[in-house]
């Protein structure tokens, strides 16, 4: 196969590889050299166990292949040179900013070319398949620049990896009828199969339920050799952008406060009983009468009056009841379903306002036992603050020691 090279060939490439490099590479650096200082700016989290913050994405997308055979830009290349592609990630975050995973990747190769550098014209065609496997590293801007919360839906997600890529393609000299695949000897060249790439992207995520997002990234692959297309020459590597739609679904997502330490006791310190203390003896005393002789006066002796237990009584407001309240915020929050589902609930989340907080309860307990049994469940499930309190009328009132009893 005559193949007629030019030492242009590359330009159109560099300029658009070379943009996509620049804004990947910016994002990455500045994000390691702001981590220490935007970490220092988080809250406390919690050690979250190996099963806790997974998140599995499939996506769907189309791609693009830049390499020698390829003279048109991005938007030329969809009359002809665009095709689909599809991977699978897997990844945990071990911080709110941090995480590392696994991808799979694959995809169809279509590219063209119809001029040489020097404006010569040629029909090149290549066709083929392309597959990886990588890993990487994962860094989230939105909450390495911001506070975390677990109310936030939005993320960005920017990654760098490593892996390796093989790769099936025929090149195809329309004009003559020619054609070149990979693992065959052109001349002195035996066109390779494989190589290592390095994968860089940018994700960004909306989450619209606690467990589900909905994900809208790019991908940009550097082969780290020359032969993806069946042609050396120019640029020593070829390049596979790659833009994606698809879902995540989260695991056991969320960062929540610092366990408090565990304390043996027996009960709550607000409910403890106080003992009944005894009753004092009441004595009756008469002093003696003054002395009218030598002989003292005979004194007869006093009895002790104790007196009958008095009953005291107290009122309870009409019409209360207790509930177990697990959280307060100045802001409402959006859905009261995605609370008891984060932390499996076997009540609903009710929300009122009242002295200008959110107030989110659960339950409605007719005894003070029933309820406190109720809140320890909640507080073994995660939710740490949980407590009991009194409602009547829809409103809280406060919770006196003879409600506890």
């Amino acid at each position: 196969m005559k193949v007629v090279k030019s030492s242009h060939l590359f330009v159109p490439v560099c300029k658009t590889s070379c943009k996509f490099h620049l804004l990947f590479f910016v994002l990455i650096i500045t994000g390691l050299f702001t981590a220490p200082v935007s970490l220092a700016q988080q809250p406390p989290v919690s050690r979250n166990s190996f099963s806790d913050n997974w998140m599995f994405t499939p996506t769907v997308g189309f791609t693009q292949f830049y390499g020698d055979i390829s003279s048109q830009n991005f938007f030329q290349k969809f009359k002809g040179a665009t095709s689909i592609g599809a991977d699978f990630t897997a990844r945990k975050m071990f911080t709110p900013v941090f995480g590392a995973g696994a991808n799979i990747y694959y995809h169809l190769i279509r590219s063209a070319k119809y001029n040489m550098g020097n404006g010569t014209p040629v029909n090149f065609q290549v066709y083929g398949n392309y597959f990886d496997f990588n890993v990487r590293g994962y860094l989230d801007f939105l909450n390495l620049f911001t506070t975390y919360s677990i109310d936030n839906r939005f993320s960005l997600l920017g990654s760098l990896g490593i892996g390796y890529g093989f790769w099936n393609s025929t090149l195809t000299d329309n004009n003559t009828g020619t054609s070149v695949s990979t693992g065959q000897a052109s001349g002195a060249n035996v066109y390779k199969r494989s190589a290592f790439v390095v994968p860089i992207g940018l994700t960004g995520s909306y989450r619209f339920t606690d467990n589900w997002s909905v994900d809208l990234g790019v991908d940009f692959r550097t082969v780290l050799n020359d032969d993806v297309d069946v042609w050396r020459d120019g640029f020593k590597f070829d390049q596979l952008l790659y833009v994606k739609t698809g879902v995540t679904y989260y695991l056991n997502y969320g960062w929540g406060h610092r366990r408090r330490p565990k304390v043996q006791v027996e009960d709550d310190e607000c409910c403890e009983e106080q003992k009944p203390m005894a009753p004092i003896p009441v004595y009756d005393y008469r002093p003696p009468s003054k002395r009218t002789s030598a002989k003292p006066a005979h004194i007869e002796p006093v009895e002790t009056a104790q007196p009958e237990p008095v009953e005291v009584k107290t009122t309870l407001p009409q019409g209360f009841e207790y509930r177990v309240q697990i959280m307060a915020k100045a802001k409402r929050r959006e859905n009261t379903d995605r609370l008891q589902a984060r932390y499996n609930l076997d009540y609903p989340v009710e929300e009122h306002f009242q002295d200008g907080l959110w107030l989110y309860t659960v339950g409605h307990f007719s005894s003070y036992n029933e309820a406190l049994q109720a809140a320890r469940k909640i507080k073994n499930k995660g939710v740490f603050d949980a407590f009991v309190t009194a409602y009547q009328n829809g409103r809280r009132i406060p919770l006196t020691k003879s409600m506890r009893k």
